[in-house]
Protein backbone atom coordinates (compact mmCIF):
# COMPACT_ATOMS: atom_id res chain seq x y z
CA UNK A 1 0.00 0.00 0.00
CA UNK A 2 1.85 3.46 -1.26
CA UNK A 3 2.09 6.27 1.19
CA UNK A 4 -0.51 8.84 2.35
CA UNK A 5 0.99 12.62 3.15
CA UNK A 6 -0.07 15.17 5.64
CA UNK A 7 -2.05 17.75 3.94
CA UNK A 8 -3.08 20.90 5.19
CA UNK A 9 -6.89 21.78 6.35
CA UNK A 10 -8.31 24.33 3.98
CA UNK A 11 -11.60 25.43 2.20
CA UNK A 12 -9.91 25.51 -1.12
CA UNK A 13 -8.18 22.15 -0.92
CA UNK A 14 -11.23 20.42 0.65
CA UNK A 15 -13.66 21.72 -2.06
CA UNK A 16 -11.18 20.60 -4.91
CA UNK A 17 -10.42 17.22 -3.35
CA UNK A 18 -14.55 16.76 -3.17
CA UNK A 19 -14.78 18.00 -7.26
CA UNK A 20 -11.44 15.55 -7.28
CA UNK A 21 -13.03 12.29 -5.97
CA UNK A 22 -16.10 12.64 -8.65
CA UNK A 23 -19.05 14.87 -7.20
CA UNK A 24 -20.36 16.70 -9.73
CA UNK A 25 -19.15 20.28 -9.95
CA UNK A 26 -20.76 23.49 -8.73
CA UNK A 27 -23.29 21.26 -6.26
CA UNK A 28 -20.99 21.57 -2.93
CA UNK A 29 -18.15 23.31 -1.72
CA UNK A 30 -16.50 23.36 1.69
CA UNK A 31 -15.87 26.71 3.98
CA UNK A 32 -14.19 27.50 7.29
CA UNK A 33 -16.13 28.45 10.25
CA UNK A 34 -13.74 30.78 12.25
CA UNK A 35 -16.67 31.10 15.32
CA UNK A 36 -18.46 28.04 17.09
CA UNK A 37 -21.65 30.77 17.33
CA UNK A 38 -24.60 29.86 15.91
CA UNK A 39 -24.70 32.56 13.95
CA UNK A 40 -22.36 31.88 11.87
CA UNK A 41 -23.71 27.97 11.61
CA UNK A 42 -26.69 29.94 10.07
CA UNK A 43 -25.15 32.62 7.32
CA UNK A 44 -23.73 28.59 5.49
CA UNK A 45 -27.09 26.86 5.63
CA UNK A 46 -27.59 24.66 4.15
CA UNK A 47 -24.87 22.67 5.62
CA UNK A 48 -24.08 19.19 4.85
CA UNK A 49 -21.53 17.99 6.68
CA UNK A 50 -18.61 19.17 9.58
CA UNK A 51 -15.44 17.95 9.33
CA UNK A 52 -13.36 18.95 12.62
CA UNK A 53 -9.88 18.95 13.02
CA UNK A 54 -8.22 18.89 16.44
CA UNK A 55 -5.08 17.66 18.40
CA UNK A 56 -5.07 14.31 19.44
CA UNK A 57 -4.91 12.84 22.64
CA UNK A 58 -5.54 8.92 23.72
CA UNK A 59 -6.61 9.90 26.80
CA UNK A 60 -9.03 11.98 25.97
CA UNK A 61 -10.09 9.74 22.88
CA UNK A 62 -11.23 7.14 24.93
CA UNK A 63 -13.59 9.14 26.86
CA UNK A 64 -15.56 11.16 24.32
CA UNK A 65 -18.98 11.13 24.87
CA UNK A 66 -21.52 9.25 22.39
CA UNK A 67 -22.39 5.49 21.79
CA UNK A 68 -20.13 3.58 19.58
CA UNK A 69 -22.20 1.04 17.87
CA UNK A 70 -21.77 -1.82 14.93
CA UNK A 71 -22.81 0.28 11.68
CA UNK A 72 -26.38 0.34 10.23
CA UNK A 73 -26.46 -1.20 6.89
CA UNK A 74 -27.33 1.82 4.89
CA UNK A 75 -23.91 3.66 6.97
CA UNK A 76 -20.74 3.87 4.73
CA UNK A 77 -18.28 3.46 8.08
CA UNK A 78 -14.62 2.74 7.54
CA UNK A 79 -11.63 2.17 10.06
CA UNK A 80 -8.76 4.32 9.29
CA UNK A 81 -6.30 2.06 8.25
CA UNK A 82 -3.95 4.06 6.56
CA UNK A 83 -1.58 6.61 8.43
CA UNK A 84 -2.34 10.39 7.20
CA UNK A 85 -5.58 9.13 5.44
CA UNK A 86 -7.78 10.69 8.18
CA UNK A 87 -8.61 13.78 6.24
CA UNK A 88 -9.87 12.37 3.05
CA UNK A 89 -11.37 9.31 5.02
CA UNK A 90 -13.56 12.32 6.90
CA UNK A 91 -14.41 14.28 3.78
CA UNK A 92 -15.89 10.78 2.28
CA UNK A 93 -17.33 9.79 4.88
CA UNK A 94 -19.78 12.47 4.19
CA UNK A 95 -19.90 12.14 0.83
CA UNK A 96 -20.82 8.73 1.13
CA UNK A 97 -23.43 8.92 3.12
CA UNK A 98 -25.22 11.62 2.17
CA UNK A 99 -27.89 10.07 -0.18
CA UNK A 100 -29.81 8.95 3.45
CA UNK A 101 -30.37 13.05 4.20
CA UNK A 102 -29.48 14.58 1.19
CA UNK A 103 -30.66 13.06 -1.64
CA UNK A 104 -30.41 16.11 -4.27
CA UNK A 105 -26.78 16.01 -4.00
CA UNK A 106 -25.28 14.10 -6.89
CA UNK A 107 -21.70 12.60 -5.57
CA UNK A 108 -20.90 11.27 -8.74
CA UNK A 109 -20.98 7.56 -10.60
CA UNK A 110 -17.14 6.96 -9.08
CA UNK A 111 -17.87 7.35 -5.57
CA UNK A 112 -20.97 6.01 -5.97
CA UNK A 113 -19.67 2.67 -7.43
CA UNK A 114 -17.56 2.45 -4.76
CA UNK A 115 -19.60 2.62 -1.91
CA UNK A 116 -22.07 -0.57 -4.05
CA UNK A 117 -19.02 -2.31 -4.65
CA UNK A 118 -17.94 -2.06 -0.55
CA UNK A 119 -21.36 -2.29 0.78
CA UNK A 120 -20.70 -5.39 2.49
CA UNK A 121 -17.79 -4.93 3.44
CA UNK A 122 -16.72 -4.97 7.24
CA UNK A 123 -15.47 -1.55 8.15
CA UNK A 124 -11.68 -3.07 8.44
CA UNK A 125 -12.12 -4.00 4.35
CA UNK A 126 -13.79 -0.46 3.87
CA UNK A 127 -10.51 1.17 5.35
CA UNK A 128 -8.25 -0.77 3.07
CA UNK A 129 -10.44 0.39 -0.11
CA UNK A 130 -9.71 3.67 0.74
CA UNK A 131 -6.38 2.92 0.96
CA UNK A 132 -5.79 1.21 -1.97
CA UNK A 133 -7.86 3.39 -4.24
CA UNK A 134 -5.66 4.84 -6.61
CA UNK A 135 -7.70 8.01 -7.17
CA UNK A 136 -8.56 8.88 -3.39
CA UNK A 137 -4.77 8.56 -2.79
CA UNK A 138 -3.86 10.67 -5.37
CA UNK A 139 -6.61 13.30 -5.16
CA UNK A 140 -4.99 13.46 -1.70
CA UNK A 141 -1.64 13.28 -2.58
CA UNK A 142 -1.96 16.15 -4.79
CA UNK A 143 -2.04 18.55 -1.81
CA UNK A 144 0.87 17.09 -0.27
CA UNK A 145 3.59 19.44 0.61
CA UNK A 146 7.19 18.51 -0.98
CA UNK A 147 9.67 17.55 1.16
CA UNK A 148 13.40 18.02 0.51
CA UNK A 149 14.85 15.04 1.97
CA UNK A 150 13.59 11.49 1.73
CA UNK A 151 12.94 9.39 4.84
CA UNK A 152 13.56 5.70 5.27
CA UNK A 153 10.31 3.75 5.95
CA UNK A 154 9.74 4.32 9.90
CA UNK A 155 11.13 7.43 10.49
CA UNK A 156 7.68 8.93 10.66
CA UNK A 157 6.48 6.61 13.56
CA UNK A 158 9.23 8.31 15.69
CA UNK A 159 6.66 11.74 15.41
CA UNK A 160 6.52 13.62 18.79
CA UNK A 161 2.94 12.26 18.93
CA UNK A 162 2.38 15.33 20.92
CA UNK A 163 2.03 17.23 17.57
CA UNK A 164 -0.57 14.55 15.97
CA UNK A 165 -4.02 16.09 14.71
CA UNK A 166 -7.23 14.15 13.91
CA UNK A 167 -9.79 14.69 11.52
CA UNK A 168 -13.67 13.53 12.52
CA UNK A 169 -16.89 14.27 10.69
CA UNK A 170 -20.24 14.80 11.53
CA UNK A 171 -24.00 14.70 9.92
CA UNK A 172 -27.38 13.61 10.52
CA UNK A 173 -28.98 10.22 9.39
CA UNK A 174 -31.95 8.89 10.10
CA UNK A 175 -32.89 11.94 12.55
CA UNK A 176 -29.28 11.23 14.38
CA UNK A 177 -26.37 12.75 14.45
CA UNK A 178 -23.60 10.69 14.11
CA UNK A 179 -19.73 11.03 14.17
CA UNK A 180 -17.15 9.78 11.93
CA UNK A 181 -14.03 8.69 13.35
CA UNK A 182 -11.88 6.07 11.80
CA UNK A 183 -9.61 5.37 15.01
CA UNK A 184 -12.91 4.11 16.40
CA UNK A 185 -14.57 0.36 15.89
CA UNK A 186 -17.61 1.77 14.44
CA UNK A 187 -19.83 5.38 14.45
CA UNK A 188 -20.52 7.46 17.16
CA UNK A 189 -24.39 7.56 18.09
CA UNK A 190 -24.81 11.34 19.96
CA UNK A 191 -28.05 12.75 20.69
CA UNK A 192 -31.64 12.40 17.88
CA UNK A 193 -32.18 15.56 15.48
CA UNK A 194 -33.78 17.01 12.69
CA UNK A 195 -32.53 18.21 9.08
CA UNK A 196 -33.64 21.67 10.61
CA UNK A 197 -31.98 21.64 13.76
CA UNK A 198 -28.55 19.28 13.56
CA UNK A 199 -26.09 21.74 13.60
CA UNK A 200 -26.97 23.15 16.28
CA UNK A 201 -26.69 19.55 18.09
CA UNK A 202 -23.80 18.95 16.43
CA UNK A 203 -22.46 22.35 17.63
CA UNK A 204 -22.87 21.85 21.06
CA UNK A 205 -20.92 18.32 20.95
CA UNK A 206 -18.26 20.24 19.00
CA UNK A 207 -18.30 22.85 21.43
CA UNK A 208 -18.44 20.29 24.58
CA UNK A 209 -15.09 18.70 22.76
CA UNK A 210 -12.82 21.30 22.99
CA UNK A 211 -13.41 22.29 26.25
CA UNK A 212 -12.16 18.76 27.42
CA UNK A 213 -8.68 20.27 25.87
CA UNK A 214 -8.36 22.60 28.46
CA UNK A 215 -6.13 26.04 27.39
CA UNK A 216 -5.60 24.31 23.50
CA UNK A 217 -6.84 26.25 21.19
CA UNK A 218 -5.84 24.38 17.64
CA UNK A 219 -8.98 23.45 16.00
CA UNK A 220 -10.22 23.89 12.98
CA UNK A 221 -13.71 23.22 11.64
CA UNK A 222 -14.89 22.94 7.87
CA UNK A 223 -18.42 22.90 6.86
CA UNK A 224 -19.71 21.10 3.35
CA UNK A 225 -22.15 23.31 2.09
CA UNK A 226 -24.44 24.11 -0.99
CA UNK A 227 -21.89 26.20 -3.43
CA UNK A 228 -22.13 29.40 -2.52
CA UNK A 229 -22.13 30.82 -5.64
CA UNK A 230 -25.36 29.16 -6.93
CA UNK A 231 -26.79 29.67 -3.07
CA UNK A 232 -26.33 33.50 -3.80
CA UNK A 233 -27.38 33.57 -7.56
CA UNK A 234 -30.63 31.89 -6.65
CA UNK A 235 -31.52 34.75 -3.50
CA UNK A 236 -30.97 37.34 -6.79
CA UNK A 237 -32.80 35.69 -9.20
CA UNK A 238 -35.70 35.19 -6.56
CA UNK A 239 -35.55 39.06 -5.52
CA UNK A 240 -35.55 40.10 -9.26
CA UNK A 241 -38.24 38.09 -9.72
CA UNK A 242 -40.27 39.90 -6.86
CA UNK A 243 -39.35 42.73 -8.42
CA UNK A 244 -40.81 42.58 -11.39
CA UNK A 245 -43.80 42.12 -9.47
CA UNK A 246 -43.60 45.16 -7.93
CA UNK A 247 -45.88 48.46 -9.40
CA UNK A 248 -42.99 51.52 -10.05
CA UNK A 249 -45.13 53.61 -7.43
CA UNK A 250 -44.03 51.09 -4.27
CA UNK A 251 -40.44 53.07 -4.28
CA UNK A 252 -40.01 52.10 -1.04
CA UNK A 253 -40.33 48.29 -1.82
CA UNK A 254 -38.54 48.42 -5.18
CA UNK A 255 -35.86 50.91 -2.95
CA UNK A 256 -35.59 48.17 -0.55
CA UNK A 257 -35.06 45.33 -3.06
CA UNK A 258 -32.14 47.00 -4.69
CA UNK A 259 -30.41 47.72 -1.60
CA UNK A 260 -30.60 43.64 -0.93
CA UNK A 261 -29.49 42.79 -4.43
CA UNK A 262 -26.37 45.69 -4.38
CA UNK A 263 -25.18 43.64 -1.09
CA UNK A 264 -25.68 40.38 -3.15
CA UNK A 265 -23.78 41.41 -5.95
CA UNK A 266 -21.08 42.33 -3.42
CA UNK A 267 -20.87 39.36 -1.82
CA UNK A 268 -21.28 36.80 -5.38
CA UNK A 269 -18.05 39.51 -6.63
CA UNK A 270 -16.06 38.39 -3.47
CA UNK A 271 -17.40 35.01 -3.61
CA UNK A 272 -16.41 34.59 -7.51
CA UNK A 273 -12.63 36.35 -6.18
CA UNK A 274 -11.97 34.04 -3.29
CA UNK A 275 -12.54 31.06 -6.00
CA UNK A 276 -10.32 32.35 -8.03
CA UNK A 277 -7.54 32.52 -5.30
CA UNK A 278 -8.56 29.43 -4.14
CA UNK A 279 -7.31 28.20 -7.47
CA UNK A 280 -3.94 30.35 -7.67
CA UNK A 281 -3.41 29.20 -3.81
CA UNK A 282 -3.86 25.32 -5.19
CA UNK A 283 -1.55 25.59 -7.84
CA UNK A 284 1.08 26.84 -5.94
CA UNK A 285 1.10 24.38 -3.08
CA UNK A 286 0.81 21.29 -5.76
CA UNK A 287 4.00 23.07 -7.41
CA UNK A 288 7.36 22.07 -6.30
CA UNK A 289 9.64 24.77 -5.71
CA UNK A 290 12.50 22.96 -4.04
CA UNK A 291 14.95 22.46 -7.31
CA UNK A 292 14.48 25.85 -8.33
CA UNK A 293 15.78 26.92 -4.75
CA UNK A 294 18.59 24.86 -4.97
CA UNK A 295 19.51 25.67 -8.36
CA UNK A 296 19.28 29.25 -7.33
CA UNK A 297 21.47 28.39 -4.31
CA UNK A 298 23.96 26.72 -7.17
CA UNK A 299 24.01 29.07 -9.65
CA UNK A 300 24.16 32.30 -6.57
CA UNK A 301 27.49 30.21 -5.47
CA UNK A 302 28.88 29.55 -8.64
CA UNK A 303 28.98 33.28 -10.03
CA UNK A 304 29.77 34.63 -6.92
CA UNK A 305 26.86 35.78 -5.33
CA UNK A 306 26.27 33.52 -1.98
CA UNK A 307 29.45 35.06 -0.25
CA UNK A 308 27.94 38.41 -0.44
CA UNK A 309 24.39 37.43 0.52
CA UNK A 310 25.59 35.42 3.29
CA UNK A 311 27.73 38.69 4.54
CA UNK A 312 24.91 40.93 4.33
CA UNK A 313 22.40 38.53 6.06
CA UNK A 314 25.40 38.59 9.01
CA UNK A 315 25.81 42.31 8.72
CA UNK A 316 21.91 42.86 8.80
CA UNK A 317 21.46 40.63 11.73
CA UNK A 318 24.69 41.98 13.50
CA UNK A 319 22.78 45.42 12.92
CA UNK A 320 19.43 44.08 14.18
CA UNK A 321 21.37 42.44 17.13
CA UNK A 322 22.77 45.70 18.23
CA UNK A 323 19.54 47.67 17.67
CA UNK A 324 17.54 45.01 20.17
CA UNK A 325 20.70 45.33 22.52
CA UNK A 326 20.58 49.33 21.97
CA UNK A 327 16.69 49.19 22.18
CA UNK A 328 16.37 47.04 25.63
CA UNK A 329 19.51 49.47 27.07
CA UNK A 330 16.87 52.74 26.63
CA UNK A 331 14.16 50.61 28.11
CA UNK A 332 16.35 49.56 31.22
CA UNK A 333 17.62 53.16 31.62
CA UNK A 334 14.14 54.52 31.08
CA UNK A 335 12.98 51.99 33.74
CA UNK A 336 15.58 53.09 36.08
CA UNK A 337 14.67 56.76 35.80
CA UNK A 338 10.84 56.15 36.21
CA UNK A 339 12.31 54.33 39.49
CA UNK A 340 14.19 56.83 40.42
CA UNK A 341 11.28 59.34 39.57
CA UNK A 342 8.81 57.73 41.47
CA UNK A 343 11.26 57.04 44.14
CA UNK A 344 11.93 60.94 45.03
CA UNK A 345 8.09 61.64 44.22
CA UNK A 346 7.47 59.40 47.11
CA UNK A 347 10.19 60.55 49.35
CA UNK A 348 8.70 64.45 48.67
CA UNK A 349 5.05 62.62 49.65
CA UNK A 350 6.50 61.44 52.76
CA UNK A 351 8.53 64.94 53.63
CA UNK A 352 5.55 66.79 53.10
CA UNK A 353 3.22 64.27 55.02
CA UNK A 354 6.11 64.73 57.99
CA UNK A 355 5.69 69.23 57.53
CA UNK A 356 2.24 68.39 57.48
CA UNK A 357 2.03 66.63 60.85
CA UNK A 358 4.50 68.84 62.45
CA UNK A 359 2.57 72.10 61.49
CA UNK A 360 -0.51 70.17 62.97
CA UNK A 361 1.19 69.70 66.03
CA UNK A 362 2.54 72.86 66.51
CA UNK A 363 -0.99 74.38 66.18
CA UNK A 364 -2.11 71.95 68.33
CA UNK A 365 0.14 72.89 71.03
CA UNK A 366 -0.29 76.78 69.82
CA UNK A 367 -4.19 76.36 70.48
CA UNK A 368 -3.49 74.80 74.21
CA UNK A 369 -1.32 77.17 75.30
CA UNK A 370 -3.63 79.85 74.08
CA UNK A 371 -6.02 78.43 75.96
CA UNK A 372 -4.43 77.76 79.25
CA UNK A 373 -3.43 81.44 78.82
CA UNK A 374 -6.71 82.16 78.60
CA UNK A 375 -7.95 80.01 81.63
CA UNK A 376 -4.92 82.05 83.91
CA UNK A 377 -5.90 85.35 82.79
CA UNK A 378 -9.97 84.54 83.91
Amino acid sequence: MDSWSTIESDPGVFTEMIEGFGVVKDQIQAEELFSFDEESFNDLQPIYGLVFLFKWDPKLHIVNKGTVVDPPDEVFFAKQIVQNACATQAILSILLNLENSFPEIDIGTHLTNFKSFTKDFPPDLKGNAIGDHDLFREVHNNFARPEPFIYEQGDEDDADDSELYHFVSFLPINGILFEFDGLKSGPILHENCTLENWTEVARKVIIERTQMFGTEIRFNLMAIVKNRVTVLNEKINELKSQKEKITDDNESALSEIDSELETLEILLSSEEDKRKNWKIENVRRQHNYIPFFINLLKISAQNGFLENMEKKAKQEAELKEMQEKSKEKDEKEKSNEDEKKDEKEKDNQMDQEKKEDEKEKDDEKDNQMDQEKKDDDQ
